[in-house]
């Protein structure tokens, strides 16, 4: 398990930028280069010990320590490559999970907003605690989209720990 100590051992963390530099030479890598490569998936990956680590978790260890069991590192802005400490929050996996970007496949544009063609009308769901739930059917994607945000807040005011 790689500890806050040795991590300080070799690298340095800039938290306003959220870039990573060796402090040692090892192999082809010079002392003062900037560690890390960003993978297929957006995020920056670290060799530390021969072991690969997301940057995003190596930052808020080498800040705080540890990331506490349960708990994962979410990027508030939702950019996988930015690694500033002030972009890090800890999250359940839940809030994870409801910080990601729309998919790919989405057209409306909106998040929880998709096109139901049964009917010819914008459907609002929105996902918590592992269940969908059905907002309503609408005209416009604007409605459908503040509809969505409502219930959205709804949930945060009710469920409040549940939010961070």
């Amino acid at each position: 398990m790689l500890t806050q100590s040795r991590l300080k051992e070799l690298l340095c963390y800039d938290a306003s930028t959220g870039q990573f530099t060796r402090l040692i030479d090892r192999q082809c890598v010079k002392a003062g280069s900037i560690a890390g490569t960003k993978n297929d998936h957006g995020y920056i990956k670290i060799m530390v010990d021969r072991k690969s680590y997301s940057a995003h978790r190596l930052a808020w260890i080498y800040v705080h320590g540890a990331i506490p069991p349960g708990l994962e590192i979410d990027h508030i802005n939702r950019n996988r490559s930015d690694n500033r400490l002030i972009n890090l929050r800890l999250a359940t996996h839940q809030q994870n999970a409801e910080n990601l970007t729309l998919h790919a496949k989405n057209k409306s544009g909106y998040k929880g907003v998709s096109w139901w063609e049964p009917t010819q009308k914008w459907k609002a769901q929105i996902g918590h605690k592992n269940k969908k739930y059905h907002i309503g059917l609408y005209e416009t994607k604007e409605e459908a989209k503040a509809a969505y945000e409502e219930r959205a807040q709804q949930l945060r005011t009710h469920h409040p720990k549940e939010f961070i």
